[in-house]
Formats: C-alpha cells, sequence, structure tokens
C-alpha cells in the first residue's frame, strides 16, 4: 500500500523525517534584518540605559550579533545614532496617527492632539532622541545631527497640528507655531523630569493643565475665527 499524499501545507514542507524544511532568507535579507535588529537594541538601550552606556558593544550583545555584524553596517556609534535618529522619526509618526485614531474630525481631534503627543513622546523611540540629544553636548559628531532630527519632529509635528487645527475651525498660524513649541518644551521637560525620579501624580497633573489650557485656547481662538 503507498503512502497517501501530504494533504495540509504543513505536511508538504516536511522533509522525509517529518521536519519543516529551512526556507533560506537571501544575503541581502540577512544583512537587512540584522541592520534593523541593531537599530532596534540601540532604540532600547538608549530609552533603558540612556547614551552614555549604549556603547556599539551593548548594543551587539542586545541584537544578539557581533560587534564586528555593527561595524559591518554602521562605521561607529555616531553613524549607529544617525540610523536611529531616522527610525525614530518614522515611527513617532506612526504611533502619533495611531493615538489619533478613532477621534473625529474637528474640535474633539484638535484637544486630543495634547494626550496623544504625551502618550507618544513617552515611547522609547522618543526617549532616544532625547538621550541623544543630551549626549550631543559631549559629542561633536552628535552635536551635528540632533538638530536637524528634532527639527524634522517638530516640523512634521507642527504641519499636521495646522492640518487638524484647520478642521476645527482655527487658522491663527502664528498662535499655533507658539503653542506648538510651548507644548513640545512643556512635554520634554515633563519627560526628563519622569525619568529622573519626578512625580507621576504631579506629572499627570501638568499634563492635565496643559489641556486644560489647550481648551481653553481653542475655544478663543474658534471665536477669533468665527468672528472674522
Amino acid at each position: 500500500m503507498t503512502d497517501k499524499a501530504p494533504t495540509t501545507v504543513s505536511a508538504a514542507i516536511n522533509n522525509d523525517e517529518g521536519h519543516p524544511k529551512k526556507v533560506r532568507r537571501t544575503q541581502a535579507e540577512r544583512t537587512s534584518s540584522s541592520r534593523r535588529r541593531a537599530i532596534d537594541a540601540a532604540i532600547v538601550n538608549l530609552a533603558e540605559e540612556g547614551y552614555a552606556a549604549t556603547t556599539v558593544m551593548r548594543v551587539a550583545q542586545r541584537a544578539g550579533i557581533s560587534r564586528g555584524g555593527i561595524l559591518h553596517h554602521f562605521a561607529g556609534k555616531a553613524e549607529l545614532m544617525e540610523a536611529v535618529g531616522y527610525r525614530a522619526v518614522e515611527r513617532l509618526q506612526e504611533k502619533r496617527r495611531e493615538a489619533l485614531r478613532g477621534t473625529k474630525r474637528g474640535v474633539e481631534r484638535f484637544n486630543a492632539l495634547t494626550n496623544a503627543s504625551w502618550e507618544t513622546i513617552r515611547e522609547p523611540e522618543s526617549i532616544a532622541l532625547l538621550e541623544m540629544l543630551i549626549g550631543s553636548r559631549g559629542d561633536p559628531l552628535l552635536a551635528e545631527i540632533m538638530p536637524r532630527f528634532l527639527q524634522q519632529l517638530d516640523q512634521i509635528h507642527l504641519a499636521k497640528t495646522k492640518d487638524i487645527a484647520k478642521d476645527a475651525g482655527i487658522e491663527n498660524d502664528e498662535m499655533l507655531n507658539t503653542m506648538n513649541k510651548l507644548h513640545m518644551a512643556a512635554m520634554r521637560g515633563l519627560l526628563l523630569e519622569s525619568i529622573f525620579a519626578g512625580s507621576a501624580e504631579t506629572i499627570a497633573d501638568s499634563v492635565k493643565l496643559l489641556e486644560w489650557y489647550k481648551g481653553k485656547l481653542t475655544e478663543r481662538l474658534i471665536a477669533e475665527n468665527a468672528a472674522k
């Protein structure tokens, strides 16, 4: 009696001994994967241990690859940090969009921006950028690239804020520019305080105050726009 042909996908890919056959990845896929792992490991280490502790060796340990493997992708720590910056900005945009998902366009979404921004700025990617900013004071190479990432992140944030504000009937660009700068500075300060043993209750109250002031300012800006 002959064996029956495999009737499932898993059976079809099994070898004669019943073990799944390994799918071979291309060299390009392996290279891309190890590079991503290195960047992800650097982000986590920056957020958990700080800039000074985020050495090439430490990142290699976290990523599960050799130090030589890291240096195959990045010439040194500065180049790795640059890659971290690009990845962090990209992810923070995605997370902010996700935080606003489900809110109604208009005033509700505009007011929701404050809490969404606070939730996003507490993510590992944002903490990693903050650690890099602090570290750039004593690292000339990092000092060259950090302003670019923070400026890019703030510009993206401001552009999105203005789009949402327009849907809410607010078009005072000068006030929106000032408000965005104030909010980002306040939230980065609160983030620093939370990292260095700040009171969670006090910080939460500070965020609530920001939300309250934002609501009052929103009412004023809508009224001004309606009066034109």
